[in-house]
């Protein structure tokens, strides 16, 4: 009976719109939360000029929303406006509409690049891998890229534009409003290679229960369902609903372009490249070697990381085979997954190869990073932990106390991994050749920072992806039911940084790691012979290393 009647709870909140006063109440809510938690408010005053304490433009749009989905849309707008890829809105929402294709921004230009051959059968729709995605429902990409941009944001145009055009045919409503407005079919025109333009009407599949917008409730009427209700356990109704919410966040699968965290990399190695790891059931990276100019280049893929011994030996070990047979390495991290903060440090340090100072992040001064550093004080006391690592605990709670007593308070640079950001352990095996470190604006920014900070490789590609620090999920406010993700902590890199358009500083967040060789991987010719061109680039500015290996 409970199960019945939770689920009449369900479907009646999700035909209820939220009425004006609600609405209002559920965004000072939402800034409320940005404004306790968000640790970049500062930061993003200099980047970007947005203060997110400045809401009255946006409660005024809030009262004039003309229902739930467009009040949505504020928030994400209003959230989207710090241009943070770990703070955002979702909706509790599992309904995807997907297309069946995919594009990416090659040179500007939405190029199909992946076609679900089993949703979109050669024999009866004319799509080819390299046509150009035009319009869809007679919109022209560009604008549906700048309408759609919200929903992906990320810390620089690139990302959040090519996120966009992902958007246009893969849309999960946990992230896209409307999503379930879609037809049974999308019109959309394609050029083909030879510049005709041809348009076709693709089926749309969807999956998941879509949020529909309905009359405002009046709660003042009687309700059929008061006596039932009467009999539940009325105490476990708010867990019931925060577990749905959290849910709701944890079932939305992460919003990624294609072969993001690949093993294989996402261009044609050399045809005399010999590889060594990359399609064993057990490997976690990709490697392998290839002559040029009589010097041999070795290749290594760390598509993402762990902290486990199978991982770190397999790295070692390949380590072990690059040091003794190769001049100089060419460093893969385009489009990797490597998230684990200690894992990223691991395996940093294997490049360093000595003793250095590792990122740390400052956090904003709130009562839940107190409790949280109580508790690791307090753990590591029972367990007899010693003087030392107690010692820097305290002075680490010490530390977020102050900065909680204070307005808007943040520490200065704390470490994740281990007690302390100075002498960290030396690993037994590194590479200490010329590094060439290749990345893009999907990299992760952690091990890039200590490399280049350590003057330990030279960064080849674009500009990483700018958006490292702690974040945390925080329930949505009583009435709309959406879940609230804030970035309360920064990556410090070791030192301070020159970026160019960006304030001096030691955040990579919005600024990213700046190569000193720039690439742009995403370009037509690139896509179309496979990025020869690019290996090219990347091959001789290795070589360049050999005779003059400082970054």
């Amino acid at each position: 009976m409970k199960r019945l009647i939770l689920s009449f709870l369900i479907a009646t909140a999700a035909w209820a719109q939220l009425s004006m006063q609600q609405r209002v109440d559920d965004f000072n809510y939402l800034s409320g939360v940005l404004n306790r938690n968000y640790a970049a408010y500062e930061w993003k005053q200099k980047v970007l000029g947005f203060d997110l304490l400045e809401t009255r433009p946006w409660l005024e749009k809030v009262r004039a929303a003309k229902d739930d989905f467009e009040y949505y849309d504020i928030c994400i707008a209003y959230v989207a406006s710090l241009s943070d890829a770990n703070t955002y809105v979702q909706l509790p929402s599992d309904f995807v509409a997907d297309l069946g294709f995919t594009a990416d921004l090659y040179d500007g230009k939405a190029i199909i690049d992946l076609i679900d051959r089993q949703k979109l059968p050669l024999s009866k729709y004319d799509l080819a891998l390299g046509d150009e995605l035009v319009s869809m429902d007679g919109i022209p990409v560009e604008r549906l890229i700048q309408e759609y941009g919200k929903y992906g944001i990320e810390s620089n145009k690139r990302s959040t534009d090519r996120f966009a055009v992902d958007f246009l045919t893969y849309r999960q409503q946990a992230y896209v409003t409307r999503a379930a407005d879609v037809g049974a079919t999308a019109r959309v025109a394609i050029r083909k290679a030879d510049g005709t333009t041809e348009t076709l009407d693709l089926p749309w599949t969807k999956t998941g229960t879509p949020m529909q917008v309905g009359p405002v409730p009046d709660f003042t009427a009687e309700s059929k369902s008061e006596p039932v209700l009467d009999s539940l356990d009325r105490a476990a109704q708010p867990r019931f609903r925060t577990a749905r919410n959290l849910a709701a966040a944890a079932d939305a699968d992460p919003v990624e372009v294609s072969a993001t965290g690949a093993l294989a990399p996402l261009f044609t190695l050399p045809a005399d490249f010999q590889r060594r790891l990359g399609t064993g059931r057990t490997d976690q990276i990709y490697s392998g070697s290839y002559m040029s100019a009589g010097k041999r280049i070795g290749y290594l893929r760390i598509p993402s990381a762990t902290a486990s011994t199978a991982f770190l030996n397999q790295l070692d070990g390949e380590l072990v085979w690059l040091s003794a047979n190769t001049d100089v390495l060419v460093l893969d991290q385009m489009r990797d997954r490597i998230t684990n903060i200690c894992a990223s440090e691991r395996v940093a340090a294997r490049f360093v190869g000595r003793s250095f100072t590792q990122p740390g992040f400052a956090y904003r001064g709130t009562l839940a990073n107190v409790r949280l550093y109580e508790d690791a004080l307090d753990n590591a006391t029972a367990a007899g932990a010693p003087d030392a690592t107690i010692g820097i605990l305290g002075d680490i709670l010490r530390a977020l106390r102050q900065a909680y007593a204070e307005n808007r308070g943040m520490t200065g640079a704390l470490p994740v991994c281990g007690t302390s950001l100075t002498d960290r352990p030396v690993t037994t095996v590194s590479y200490t050749k010329p590094i060439l470190l290749v990345v893009d604006e999907f990299s992760s920014d952690l091990v890039p920072a200590i490399l280049q900070d350590e003057g330990r490789a030279k960064v080849f590609g674009m500009r990483t992806r700018g958006t490292l620090g702690l974040s945390l999920a925080v329930r949505g406010s009583a009435f709309g039911e959406t879940v609230i993700f804030v970035k309360d902590a920064l990556m410090v890199r070791s030192k301070s940084v020159k970026n160019p358009g960006y304030p001096d500083g030691p955040y990579v967040e919005s600024s990213g790691v700046h190569p000193e060789v720039v690439e742009d991987f995403m370009t037509i010719d690139n896509y179309k012979r496979k990025g020869v061109g690019f290996v090219e680039a990347f091959t001789k500015s290795a070589l360049d290393l050999i005779s003059d290996p400082r970054p």
